[in-house]
């Protein structure tokens, strides 16, 4: 007598997402009201028990999804139909980080920044390494820089690819992450390239300080920043 609606009656989910599941009840309330996860062949996969978020209203999240199968609700005497749960195939970049060294003759460290919306920035000459870390393993990519076209190889993490290049020219670029079952993210990764301007250093007389004295003909040593 008791009746379950489940939401969503089925879902595409990225892959190690997690799903959020609710289930609605009529009639009598229900006694032992889990949340069954199942793989394609029916075998069960988790059990969990479904949490009373709002009168006649259930809730529970299965997490770090990463194969395809099937959730359905069931209670003492009963279930609810079976949905499926189907894998994005394709990997999704969640982090773009990139690493610039300066030129030797700065003298400056390197430094690793996220990508964000105004590209990358370095000066003339700078080397580039950029990371992608996707949602799943991947087995490489391309990197297009305007007319140039390198490899992404797998980085230590196994979610991750590389690829260093020197910075000689302006433009865009664009980066492709492919997983390990060889299907390539549904869009590149895409920013810009500038030079940053590099103008005369700015110079700091540290010591000695503003009004000092000495002696005439005293050694005064001068501490300068550059």
């Amino acid at each position: 007598p008791t009746q379950l609606a489940v939401e969503p009656a089925g879902a595409v989910v990225e892959y190690g997402d997690s799903l959020d599941v609710q289930v609605r009840t009529r009639g009598p309330a229900p006694v032992d009201l889990q949340l069954v996860w199942t793989d394609t062949n029916g075998v069960p996969r988790a059990t969990l028990p479904l949490y009373e978020a709002a009168p006649g209203l259930y809730a529970q999240r299965l997490e770090s999804l990463t194969q395809d199968g099937r959730y359905y609700a069931t209670l003492r005497g009963g279930r609810s139909q079976r949905y499926p749960i189907t894998i994005q195939p394709h990997p999704r970049v969640d982090t773009t980080r990139y690493t610039v060294e300066p030129p030797p003759y700065t003298h400056l460290p390197a430094e690793t920044r996220l990508l964000g919306g105004d590209g990358i920035r370095a000066y003339r000459d700078s080397t580039i390494t950029l990371q992608l870390t996707a949602n799943r393993p991947l087995r490489g990519g391309t990197l297009e820089l305007g007319t140039n076209r390198l490899d992404l190889q797998v980085a230590r993490e196994p979610n991750s690819v590389t690829a260093t290049c020197p910075l000689t020219a302006t433009g865009t670029f664009a980066a492709l992450v492919v997983d390990t079952d060889g299907h390539p993210a549904r869009q590149p990764v895409t920013g810009v390239l500038a030079f940053r301007p590099d103008e005369a250093p700015s110079i700091t007389i540290v010591s000695p300080g503003m009004h000092s004295f000495a002696t005439p003909g005293a050694k005064v040593p001068l501490n300068i920043e550059a």
